[in-house]
Order: C-alpha cells, then sequence, then structure tokens
C-alpha cells in the first residue's frame, strides 16, 4: 500500500492577546540603565490611541528623572502630530509630522535618530518628515516607556503600546531605513529581521520588548535590558498583528497509508 507523506507548514503570528495599558504619571516602564544610544540609532514602536488631543510621551531615552538631556524621545502632540526629540537642556530639535495619527486604531512609529543635527519621524510607513537642528546631550543612563523621565506627559490611561525595539542604524542608508521602515510596518517580527543574512540591519537589533501583556518585560533581542514596572498596569484588549519568531515553522510529517 502506498504511503503518503504530507509536510504541514503553519504559518505563526505572535500571540494576540494584548499589549499594555493603564498608564499614568504613576504607572510607566523603565529601565534604569543605558541600553543602547550611539547615532544613529532608531526606534520602533506600535501605538493604540484611544482618544486625541493631548501631548503623550511614547518613550524617552535619555537621563533618569529629567527631560533635559534626553538623547532620543518620541511622543504625540496637542494636534496628534508625531514627534521625534532631542533635548539639550538648552532648547529641542524636533522632527514633527504634518500629517496627524488618528484613534482607534494600531499603527507603527518608526524615529530616526541619525546624528546630533539629523532626526526623523514617520508613522505607519509614510508621512516621514526629517529635521537638523543641532543637539548635543550627554550619554543616557536610562529608557523609559510610556512616560518621560521625570514622570510627565504620560500616555493615557486607556492608551496601549506594544512592540517596542531599538536598533542601531550604522551603516544604513535613508533607503536602508525606509526598507527596516517597511518591514516592521507591514508586521515584521524584529528578531526576524535583525536575522536576516547579509542585509544593513543584519545583527542591529539592540533591544525589543514585544509587550504582549503587562507581565511581559523581558528583552526579546537576548541582549538582557529587561524592563521594570513603577506602580501598576495591564493587558490592553488586543495586539498588533506580528510575525512570530521566524515567521513559518516546519512540523512533524503526517504519514497516511
Amino acid at each position: 500500500m502506498k504511503r503518503l507523506l504530507l509536510l504541514i507548514w503553519l504559518t505563526m503570528v505572535s500571540p494576540a492577546w494584548g499589549g499594555i495599558t493603564g498608564w499614568s504619571g504613576s504607572n510607566y516602564l523603565r529601565r534604569l540603565s543605558q541600553v543602547y544610544d550611539t547615532n544613529p540609532f532608531i526606534i520602533s514602536m506600535w501605538i493604540r490611541l484611544n482618544a486625541l488631543g493631548t501631548e503623550r510621551e511614547f518613550i524617552h531615552v535619555g537621563t533618569s528623572g529629567q527631560e533635559s538631556q534626553a538623547r532620543g524621545y518620541v511622543e504625540v502632540n496637542t494636534s496628534n502630530q508625531m514627534q521625534a526629540r532631542t533635548f539639550d537642556g538648552g532648547g529641542v530639535g524636533q522632527a514633527v509630522t504634518s500629517d496627524a495619527v488618528s484613534s482607534g486604531a494600531w499603527f507603527e512609529g518608526f524615529a530616526e535618530f541619525i546624528a546630533v543635527n539629523s532626526r526623523a519621524i514617520s508613522f505607519a510607513n509614510a508621512h516621514r518628515v526629517t529635521d537638523a537642528t543641532s543637539k548635543t546631550t550627554n550619554a543616557s543612563d536610562s529608557v523609559y516607556i510610556g512616560v518621560r523621565a521625570d514622570a510627565t506627559q504620560p500616555v493615557a490611561a486607556a492608551d496601549c503600546l506594544a512592540e517596542f525595539a531599538i536598533w542601531d542604524g550604522t551603516g544604513m542608508s535613508d533607503a536602508n531605513r525606509a526598507a527596516l521602515d517597511a518591514k516592521i510596518a507591514a508586521g515584521g517580527n524584529p528578531i526576524n529581521i535583525s536575522a536576516e543574512v547579509g542585509q544593513p540591519w543584519s545583527g542591529m537589533l539592540k533591544a525589543y520588548w514585544p509587550m504582549t501583556s503587562a507581565t511581559d518585560l523581558a528583552d526579546a533581542s537576548g541582549n538582557g535590558h529587561t524592563l521594570s514596572v513603577v506602580g501598576s498596569l495591564s493587558n490592553c484588549a488586543s495586539h498588533p498583528t506580528i510575525d512570530a519568531v521566524f515567521g513559518r515553522r516546519k512540523i512533524a510529517p503526517v504519514i497516511f497509508q
């Protein structure tokens, strides 16, 4: 009797049971040590706003306890425009999108801190704007998510955040960074992207926090930059659709006879 061998391939997606919500000036995430802040560096993230019209901080790479000496931070302003900012204590260099974000759905944010006089911001793999204001800051000693490093400008309580990653942008051209942005916006998993061979972003993932729940705070890049909670946070009702690690996985063959 002939035997039929079937190889079954299962397309995997990451768990979809939540991002993190419940933010305030007393409830946020942080890492009280340097993660990565050497220009050029890139920060990618996924955001779901519940409402619009208030200034909110998504991530702050800088000096703990203060807004000043921020190597790079990403926020939305009161006009609902995305901003990538550097603050040296005397003034801000900022790239601000002309277009506004929307509420009620997940979107990807992509901030590029290319040099002391070059930064860019985009969202949903579009709307990119640059800034050339020169701002030199001290080295960072922390990363805060959901609030500034001085615990001001918190994300709204009902907003959801997930999928934060910090990348080394060394050697990447504008076109390379645009291609990386497109991969992330399409739901690419940062681990898979960093594992690609012979690409400008190969091996360039410095930290990755999937944040699939309020207890999922480990650095999935393997670099040990686990976050801690200040106060308490909760699970969001949804999570952006992200490829699972390695995208496709072959499972055991099934034999019919």
